[in-house]
């Protein structure tokens, strides 16, 4: 190729049969980071937002077991619930913002405060500011970028202590330390979201994608059972129902005790806040005092009455 001068450097008295071998590659060994796409946040569950679900579950007691407390009704406690979450929790406008929890977990309702208070000052400051005082108010000013390094430094050293944190928790397993790692340097997997096209409707929401296929499968029996034609071809036996492989029923064959209050409260103490829920678990232990009684009166409702509720038969 033109342009390109290359040598062959060889010690004296020492031949080879072998000719020098080029090869000319257009190869960009720059890594791209990827870029992390916005997420939307739709609820707040800030220190103040629980405090203000806690006074409205309370307040929403008598509607949480329904009309009639001796028959509650389970859908309406769950309507109940979400009501309070959606009037105290729920932003009026969701954040598209990375400067969020599930981008930086690290970042605490303090923190939010605190940046709350920096873009205060700093519009106390640009109030200051026109056409013949463009710096505007220098005290102003100064006490704006004072909190703004200080409030810098804050944020440094809360994600430095959450990823030692999250590396110190991993000692021994080489996998979720690599995990970490790859996370600070902003490698990560590309997620497809999954979609669907469910009558003609292209479909990305996770809960209705399951509740499909449940369907689906539920349906296959039913749907066989009214394709066989008995006049026609080979006659064929109608399916067993599984009753028929059932022993007779016997009304005392099992012996339960209502759950208590107690009991829910524990089991609801013992769950783990990192595992998948509607709404975080820290939410459900911070209103367990008051939806406990609750929910041990529901369980032992239903049990009686042999009934399970409907709404937790959703797939999720």
């Amino acid at each position: 190729s033109s342009g390109i001068n290359a040598e062959w450097p060889l010690r004296p008295g020492i031949g080879t049969n072998h000719s020098p071998i080029f090869s000319l590659s257009n190869l960009n060994l720059n890594q791209i980071k990827p870029k992390i796409p916005p997420q939307t946040q739709f609820y707040s569950f800030s220190r103040q937002n629980v405090d203000c679900l806690v006074e409205e579950l309370n307040s929403q007691k008598g509607n949480l077991l329904g009309s009639n407390p001796e028959t509650p009704d389970f859908g309406g406690f769950i309507n109940t619930y979400q009501e309070a979450v959606d009037k105290t929790c729920k932003l009026a406008k969701p954040k598209t913002t990375k400067r969020n929890v599930i981008n930086n977990p690290w970042i605490t309702d303090g923190i939010i405060e605190s940046i709350n208070q920096k873009k205060q000052r700093y519009v106390d400051w640009k109030k200051t500011c026109c056409k013949r005082n463009p710096k505007g108010n220098l005290t102003l000013y100064n006490k704006f970028s004072e909190y703004r390094k200080l409030l810098s430094r804050v944020i440094r050293r809360a994600k430095s202590t959450f990823y030692t944190t999250k590396i110190a928790n991993a000692f021994g397993n080489s996998k979720k330390t690599w995990e970490v790692i790859n996370q600070i340097r902003g490698k990560c997997k590309k997620t497809i979201k999954p979609q669907f096209l469910i009558n003609n409707k292209r479909i990305t929401e996770r809960r209705i994608i399951a509740n499909e296929f449940n369907k689906y499968f539920v349906s296959l029996a039913s749907k066989l059972n009214a394709t066989i034609d008995l006049d026609e071809g080979i006659p064929i036996c109608p399916l067993t129902k599984f009753n028929d492989y059932m022993p007779k029923r016997n009304t005392n064959s099992m012996f339960l005790f209502d759950c208590s209050e107690q009991e829910v409260s524990k089991i609801i103490c013992e769950l783990q806040n990192n595992k998948a829920s509607d709404l975080p678990i820290t939410i459900i232990k911070r209103t367990s005092h008051i939806i406990s009684p609750i929910l041990a009166h529901q369980f032992n409702y239903h049990m009686n009455i042999g009934k399970f509720p409907n709404e937790l038969k959703l797939g999720k």
